[in-house]
């Protein structure tokens, strides 16, 4: 049986060596997903509340890890607005696992029985 997208992308951050704040996003932004779809809408403010740290902090990370070509996850973000036309609300964002390699494509949403590595939690 294939893991949740939300377990394998924990799994890879973990193995990655994004900077430990970065990863720590990744994580973050994993656990608040949806497991299966891997996508979610929460906000800055839950984001950071979960992670301890300000919602500049969140904003600057987010930026680093979509800025990050060897990064294991691609983060896809569809900027949202309130129905009644009030302004901004909450992005949607979709986790994507990324095959490691100068190709950097996206993994394919089919799930698969490939095993996964162990995670490693250091910062290498």
């Amino acid at each position: 049986m294939a893991k949740p997208i939300g377990i394998r992308v924990q799994e890879a951050a973990c193995a990655s060596t994004l900077r430990s704040p970065v990863r720590h996003l990744v994580m973050v932004l994993a656990l608040l997903a949806n497991s299966k779809t891997g996508e979610g809408t929460s906000g800055q403010i839950t984001i950071a509340r979960a992670m301890g740290v300000s919602t500049r902090e969140v904003r600057k990370l987010l930026a680093e890890l979509l800025e990050c070509v060897a990064a294991p996850v691609r983060v896809e973000r569809q900027h949202r607005h309130h129905s009644d036309g009030r302004g901004r609300t909450s992005d949607r964002y979709r986790l994507r696992l990324v095959e490691p390699g100068p190709s950097g494509t996206v993994v394919p949403d089919e799930d698969t029985d490939q095993a996964e590595p162990p995670c490693r939690m250091n910062d290498t």
